[in-house]
């Protein structure tokens, strides 16, 4: 194998015949990161891996199918994080605000 490889940005494929340095691929975030709390409006983040386990304030949750859609019914700061090999770890902050703000 050869190559440099950035320690933090980059891992070593071993799917093929050969090794191969590849750049860690980075989650897009999420469409929108200030929702109603009216259990309507949503904030979606797409082209997960899946299954991964995403991190809701702190609770796991298994997502599958490759998608995310938050939606919440009080105002709150919602902390997403992802770490979910070879993606880079992912984190963003989702906040809702009431609906009358």
């Amino acid at each position: 194998m050869q190559g440099q490889a950035n320690l933090t940005r980059d891992y070593v494929d071993l799917s093929g015949d050969d090794p191969v340095v590849r750049e860690r691929p980075a989650l897009r975030g999420f469409d929108k990161t200030r929702i109603l709390a009216d259990d309507t409006d949503t904030a979606t983040l797409r082209d997960l891996p899946s299954p991964c386990t995403v991190l809701v304030n702190g609770v796991a949750h298994t997502v599958t199918g490759g998608e995310l859609a938050l939606s919440c019914h009080l105002p709150i700061r919602l902390t997403v994080v992802i770490d979910a090999f070879p993606y880079l770890p992912f984190q963003e902050v989702v906040t809702c605000v009431s609906p009358s703000a």
